[in-house]
C-alpha cells in the first residue's frame, strides 16, 4: 500500500487515462440504439482492457530484481513466493476498482446505458481483474519495456476472437 501511495503521480496519471478513455468512448457512443450495443460493449471492453493492462504491467515487471534479491536462499529474507504474489494481488484490488470506477464515471453519463451503474461496475471490475492477471503474467515473463506493447497486441487479439463481431442467428 505504501508503494502505491509513494507513486501517487503514477496513480493520478492512470486515473486521468481512465477518465479520458471513458469520456471518449461515452461521447462516441452516446444514445446508442439497441441493435448497436455489441459495438458499444466492444469499445468499452477495448478501452478498459488497454488502459488496465498497460497500468498492470508495472506491478511485477519493475520489481523482478528486488524480488530475486530478497527471495534468494541465503539472503536472510527467504520470503515465500506465494505470499508475495498474493499480497501484491490483494493490494492491487482497490486500485483496479478505483480505475474501473473512473473509466465508468466518464463513460456512463454520456452513453446512458439501460443497466444500473453498479451492474456495469461489477462486470467491468471482473473484466479488469481478468486482464490484470494476464498483464501480471506477461510482465513477469517479458522485458518490462516490451510488456505493455505485448499487452496491447494481446488485448486486440482477444477482442478479435471474442465473437463480438460475428453474426447472430437473426442476421444469418
Amino acid at each position: 500500500v505504501l508503494q502505491i501511495l509513494r507513486e501517487s503521480n503514477q496513480l493520478a496519471s492512470d486515473i486521468f487515462a481512465e477518465v479520458v478513455a471513458g469520456l471518449l468512448f461515452g461521447s462516441i457512443h452516446s444514445s446508442v440504439p439497441f441493435k448497436d450495443l455489441r459495438t458499444l460493449f466492444m469499445m468499452l471492453t477495448l478501452g478498459l482492457g488497454l488502459t488496465i493492462s498497460i497500468a498492470s504491467t508495472r506491478v511485477f515487471g519493475n520489481e523482478r530484481v528486488v524480488f530475486w534479491r530478497e527471495a534468494a536462499p541465503g539472503s536472510g529474507m527467504d520470503l515465500p513466493r506465494s505470499a508475495y504474489f498474493l499480497a501484491k494481488n490483494l493490494v492491487e484490488l482497490p486500485r483496479l476498482l478505483l480505475l474501473t470506477f473512473f473509466l465508468l464515471s466518464g463513460f456512463y453519463p454520456l452513453a446512458q446505458p439501460r443497466a444500473n451503474f453498479l451492474v456495469y461496475l461489477g462486470l467491468c471490475f471482473a473484466a479488469a481483474f481478468q486482464v490484470s492477471g494476464v498483464a501480471y503474467l506477461v510482465s513477469i515473463a517479458m522485458n518490462p519495456n516490451s510488456a505493455p506493447f505485448v499487452m496491447v497486441l494481446l488485448c486486440i487479439l482477444f477482442l478479435l476472437f471474442s465473437g463480438v463481431g460475428g453474426q447472430t442467428l437473426d442476421e444469418a
